[in-house]
């Protein structure tokens, strides 16, 4: 049997309270909120954040982010806003619905960076997608969890390799990119 997807949230739905998916010792993650558009506008329209995805323009980030709520209510992920104690929203971490299961992606704020939060976002959000919506519909069954990173962001192929995905090497269908695969028990323990 095929589960229903939830309805979409309604237009207005970045004016509603976050749901949390997930805390750490050090971070939260969880839906998006209005006010985390102009926090959020500052990480994705940084050009050396975004340089192997593609600055957002400033017009596009309400949008995104409304999107990312549809996404979540129908499929169960998202980009979720990342925030860090003591720093507020440092950026998200989360997936994207693909034809061979979830895509996990993140992207912080260089403030952020060189402190472990990507690695500890990615284990938050492939523990929540394990527990909570692993089951995909589109794969009918077991989807994988996949992600595809350009061979020169060092630190994202060093992040996918501590949270326990192996490198199936270059993607034909994905031009410059690595696929990745999660595999279960492959991650390395946490410092």
């Amino acid at each position: 049997m095929t589960p229903t997807a939830p309805p979409s949230p309604p237009a207005d739905a970045l004016s509603h309270g976050a749901t949390i998916i997930a805390r750490t010792p050090r971070l939260t993650l969880r839906t998006w909120t209005a006010a985390d558009v102009e926090p959020i506008a500052e990480v994705w329209s940084d050009p050396e954040v975004m340089r192997f995805a593609g600055v957002v323009p400033p017009d596009r980030i309400a949008r995104a982010l409304a999107a990312g709520l549809a996404a979540h209510a129908r499929h169960g992920v998202c980009l979720w806003a990342v925030e860090a104690d003591g720093l507020g929203l440092i950026g998200d971490c989360g997936f994207h619905p693909h034809r061979d299961g979830l895509e996990l992606a993140y992207h912080l704020a260089r403030r952020a960076w060189g402190r472990g939060y990507a690695t500890e976002a990615a284990r938050a959000a492939i523990a929540y997608a394990i527990e909570h919506v692993i089951r995909m519909p589109s794969t009918d069954g077991v989807g994988a969890i996949l992600a595809w990173v350009h061979p020169d962001n060092h630190r994202s192929c060093a992040v996918l390799d501590r949270t326990g995905f192996v490198c199936e090497g270059p993607d034909p269908a994905e031009e410059h990119e690595l696929r990745y695969r999660h595999v279960p028990g492959q991650a390395r323990p946490p410092r």
